[in-house]
């Protein structure tokens, strides 16, 4: 399983450079929660194409699609000075009370202890970041199981068009509109979330 796990994420090498630093580690220790609470879906859509004997079933939930970098910003990420700088940046204006604001429809939902918990999951969304910057992403991009892209219709980060033209190059997807949500319909509308995604994933 180490080696699979080296393929998709070579990034975990320096973390295992052997078989005994791999051995008695845990999922939770290879994928600690905070990273996974904030996982990135890009990696989600990479893997599963990657590994489509290992993918069953995809949600894709606001977001997923696989941008091409120009030649020259993925060497410049991958200096530790400039892709700290950059992530810490993206971090920084996302994670803010008003970044936030284009992630949720309901600002009701925006307490101080909604803030704090969100910046708090952040550096998981950083991980993410660098793993995308560093890795380069599969010649395969087409998941072949069934895939659901999940999609708030008030999103201000990821346009409803996105989720059209990702259900047009992935085989065998359908895109499911969230009323009354933005970037997080699991967040806003977490009951009509579960009623789609549950049997969904059932098959």
């Amino acid at each position: 399983m180490r080696d699979e796990l080296l393929k998709v994420l070579p990034s975990l090498r320096t973390r295992y450079p052997s078989y005994k630093d791999y051995a008695l580690q845990t999922g939770t220790d290879i994928f600690p929660p905070a990273e996974l609470q904030w996982a990135s879906l890009k990696r989600a859509r990479m893997f599963a194409a990657a590994n489509t004997g290992y993918v069953a079933r995809l949600v894709l939930i606001d977001g997923g699609w696989i941008p091409d970098m120009p030649g020259c910003a993925r060497p410049a990420l991958s200096l530790p000075i400039v892709s700290n700088l950059a992530i810490e940046w993206i971090r920084r204006r996302a994670y803010s009370r008003n970044g936030l604001k284009k992630a949720i429809y309901d600002e009701q939902l925006l307490t101080p202890d909604f803030v704090a918990n969100a910046q708090a999951a952040s550096y998981g969304f950083v991980a993410a970041l660098k793993q995308i910057a560093s890795v380069t992403s599969p010649a395969l991009r087409k998941p072949t199981c069934p895939t659901l892209i999940v999609w708030g219709e008030h999103d201000r980060l990821s346009s409803i068009e996105t989720a059209h033209k990702l259900a047009s190059v992935i085989p065998h997807s359908r895109v499911v509109m969230m009323k009354n949500a933005a970037h997080m319909p699991q967040i806003e509308q977490p009951a009509t979330f579960h009623a789609e995604v549950l049997p969904f994933l059932k098959g």
